[in-house]
């Protein structure tokens, strides 16, 4: 069952009692797209400086997604019940965008110049299943209810 006690940290650290899994670099996310995101945002700048008037500046939804890289998935089930085939399990995502997300691209003059620095990120939702008519529902929220 999830410690409801449990806070997010900067850490990886295992979650006791969680199933853990390690998603490899998810579609969209590898250091390839990341550069490819990451030039036309530098050229955005770059643009604005040498054409005349206001250029837009260029962030591709690319350029949000792809430092997202791996991730470590927690997942435990809260209830269980075996006669009706259902079950609330409390899924826990980690991630830590990092220049390590960017791989050898991270060392580009323009990246090393953009000052970023790590975002630790956690993600936190709970479902219910029924693994009799393979139906999965999110569990909204109550209102003041504290998740990662």
């Amino acid at each position: 069952m999830t410690n409801p006690i449990r806070r997010p940290t900067k850490t990886d650290a295992p979650k006791p009692g969680a199933y853990r899994d390690f998603v490899p670099h998810p579609p969209g996310t590898d250091p390839q797209t990341c550069e490819e995101a990451f030039i036309v945002y530098v050229g955005s700048k770059a643009a604005d400086v040498v054409l005349p008037g206001p250029q837009p500046e260029i962030q591709t939804r690319n350029l949000y997604t792809c430092p997202i890289g791996s991730f470590r998935l927690y997942t435990t089930v809260d209830r269980i019940d075996c006669a009706t085939k259902t079950a609330t399990m409390d899924f826990r995502m980690y991630n830590n965008m990092s220049r390590q997300s960017f791989g050898r691209f991270a060392s580009h003059p323009a990246f090393r110049l953009s000052g970023m620095r790590s975002q630790y990120m956690w993600w936190n939702w709970k479902e219910s299943v029924d693994w009799s008519s393979g139906t999965i529902r999110v569990i909204p929220r109550t209102p003041g209810q504290r998740r990662w």
